[in-house]
């Protein structure tokens, strides 16, 4: 039987690091772009929407299947870096194990898609980029 509560909270954990990644990738391409002279919106809705699918890529090709003829030790599933930040910021009856996490991969896929999203909204609901004049 699934367990909603726990498969509730591996959404939680998945989407504060997608939210996480997408803030970080928005304020890098906002920065970037005031560095070189353009709109800050408009410059971070192109570097996320270049960098949503670099990772979309890289994700893809890390979620494939390790392949049987390699002999390669089960890699470990402890948070560090951003992931450790989003842990420690939940409370604790929302924490998981390492072993019942998403991985890595699939968390790097759900901000993808979630960077990806972010820059089509710019676009299409805000208007950013826009016509002639944006």
């Amino acid at each position: 039987m699934v367990d909603t509560r726990r498969l509730g909270i591996k959404f939680i954990d998945a989407g504060a690091y997608a939210l996480v990644i997408t803030a970080v990738v928005f304020g890098l391409g906002a920065l970037l772009a005031l560095l070189v002279r353009i709109r800050p919106l408009l410059g971070a809705k192109w570097f996320m929407f270049l960098v949503g699918f670099v990772m979309l890529a890289y994700s893809a090709l890390k979620l494939r299947p390790t392949p049987l003829w390699k002999d390669k030790e089960k890699p470990s599933r402890e948070p560090v870096g951003i992931q450790a930040a989003v842990a420690g910021a939940l409370p604790s009856k929302y924490y998981l194990p390492a072993s019942e996490r998403l991985s890595v991969s699939a968390k790097l896929f759900v901000a993808s898609l979630s960077v990806l999203a972010t820059s089509l909204a710019m676009e299409v609901i805000f208007g950013i980029g826009i016509g002639m004049g944006s």
